[in-house]
């Protein structure tokens, strides 16, 4: 009924009087707020989008429809907002980041199945962006009305996909192994998870991360939160549903990558499974894994139990980082593209990915820009991209590190610095080589400090 009397009002035939307008209104605002069916309310708010208005999108934001709160949207990853974005937008902000630096590079053969770090994939929920980062191993928090920075979190190693948002916190996962959970407003963290069975870490992707790096991009579902870890199937894979409050875990599914099964390769077989890079998307009864250069696999929600997984699935050719509730692949919103297209002018690079929010349409590029458009036209703030210098201060260490590089008889490569001291050790190198380091250190206010430096 309400989906009717939406497309009734709208169509417009034979409603014209307002109080019938009115009647329709309040029905479709009712259905949206108070029905307990999770597909009445969403056609309540298509409804309601449909018809536009100041009324209408108010009702939308108090029901948390105008959010774009997962990786396409929602949990199915059908990217279907009810918002309508108007047709002319402008400029509002646009802020630069630092050049992403993804995982993988690219191969022809990939098509595109590890793309899901080329760069910066974020997520709106109420008046904030929450955006990933590959190259400073963060997730920062912007204002979506002017762009401003509100809060950055660190974790220990690359954010690769998309976070989630649900209610007043924030899940992401990292190459660390850990899926995070802070606090949306100010970026404190209530609590982690380590999906891996131990802290080994290796380098990979020229990073120092985890052995069992977590890639599986989380997603919520009625206060229950899923992601994964681990990528190598004969090293083990690690799928969780946790307690989306507290953390706690609810099922494990570490049992998929212990067979001996066919391989995509013409007759190849050998110990293989699920090797999740991407997303995962859900509805009441199963998960969708994205598989990232192998076949997604299928999963029940309530239990972690298979439905369906065999490499073999998908040809070789298939596979992908990318998934909706029906399988693989990304769903289009014709709405998203019309809009985009209509400002490439205005866009500068490559569009790597897009959400409409709260009236609001975003962008961001394969180069490392995010763009905000809206309805009015505004003199855009822009937030340029300048990190800051380095600068050392310590003659004693510029000789030190010097002798050391000297020695050593390379510029470039990895170094490792078992503790941070005064910072002047790792300053001296980073002016003096293209060292990739990495520091341990064990206090948190040291390694802050100096992350915010160099970041």
């Amino acid at each position: 009924m309400v989906l009717a009397l939406g497309v009734g009002l709208i169509g417009g035939a034979g409603v014209a009087e307002a109080q019938l307008i009115d009647d329709v209104f309040a029905d479709l605002t009712d259905a949206l707020l108070y029905h307990e069916d999770r597909e009445v309310r969403e056609a309540a708010a298509h409804a309601l989008g449909q018809i536009g208005g100041e009324e209408a999108y108010a009702v939308l934001g108090e029901a948390g429809f105008l959010d774009w709160p997962m990786w396409r949207y929602d949990k199915t990853r059908s990217a279907n907002t009810p918002l309508v974005l108007d047709e002319e937008l402008h400029l509002q902000w646009v802020r630069e980041l630092p050049e992403p630096e993804r995982a993988w590079p690219h191969q022809w053969d990939d098509r595109g199945k590890l793309d899901f770090d080329i760069s910066y994939a974020p997520v709106v929920k109420g008046d904030q962006i929450f955006v990933p980062s590959n190259v400073t191993d963060s997730v920062t928090a912007y204002s979506i009305e002017d762009g401003a920075e509100q809060w950055r979190f660190y974790a220990d190693g690359p954010v690769r996909v998309a976070p989630a948002a649900w209610e007043d916190k924030v899940y992401f996962v990292s190459d660390d192994s850990h899926l995070y959970c802070v606090d949306a407003q100010n970026g404190e963290l209530v609590w982690k998870f380590q999906g891996g069975p131990s802290n080994h870490h290796l380098l990979g992707n020229e990073r120092i991360i985890s052995f069992w790096g977590a890639r599986g991009g989380p997603v919520v579902v009625d206060g229950t939160v899923y992601f994964t870890a681990g990528f190598w199937p004969l090293h083990g894979v690690f799928i969780y549903a946790l307690d989306a409050e507290t953390g706690d875990v609810e099922w494990l599914n570490d049992r998929t990558s212990s067979d001996y099964v066919p391989l995509p390769h013409g007759g190849a077989y050998g110990y293989g499974g699920l090797a999740p890079q991407g997303y995962i998307a859900a509805d009441e009864e199963q998960l969708v894994i994205a598989g990232g250069r192998s076949a997604a696999g299928y999963f029940e929600r309530d239990t972690g139990d298979v439905i369906r997984l065999n490499p073999r699935d998908e040809h070789k050719g298939g596979g992908g980082y990318d998934v909706h509730i029906d399988g693989m692949g990304m769903r289009r919103n014709e709405m998203l593209q019309d809009r985009v297209a209509a400002l490439e002018d205005e866009i500068g690079g490559e569009v790597f990915y897009k959400l409409a929010a709260h009236g609001k349409l975003f962008v961001t590029t394969e180069d490392g820009a995010l763009y905000c458009f809206g309805p009015d036209e505004a003199d855009p703030v822009r937030h340029e991209f300048s990190p800051g210098e380095i600068m050392p201060e310590s003659p004693e260490w510029a000789e030190k590190a010097q002798e050391l590089l000297d020695e050593l008889g390379e510029s470039e490569g990895y170094a490792l610095i078992l503790g941070a001291g005064s910072g002047d050790l790792l300053r001296e190198l980073l002016v003096r080589s293209s060292l990739h380091i990495t520091v341990v250190e064990s206090d948190s206010s040291t390694v802050r400090a100096l992350r915010d430096e160099l970041a």
